[in-house]
């Protein structure tokens, strides 16, 4: 889950900051930076474990091990 959730995070802070007309970018003092980001953790870790309570990775790892292994490998537990 490391690489979807370093992924995942990227984009929603990159999109949030930076995207169209909603940009957040200089209007959020520290402690809202702060607070967004632990938000972010916290959904995060509660999403990961429900996520791997069903499958044996991430999707962006799954995905991974399928393009170097050169086939596709099951993801859901058994």
């Amino acid at each position: 889950m490391a690489v979807t959730n370093y992924i995942a995070q990227s984009v929603l802070m990159t999109s949030s900051f930076y995207g169209g007309r909603g940009a957040l970018m200089g209007q959020i003092d520290r402690p809202g930076l702060w607070a967004i980001t632990i938000m972010v953790w916290i959904l995060q870790l509660s999403w990961s474990p429900l996520w791997l309570s069903r499958f044996t990775m991430g999707p962006l790892e799954w995905v991974w091990r399928c393009l170097m292994l050169g086939h596709v490998i099951p993801i859901r537990k058994g």
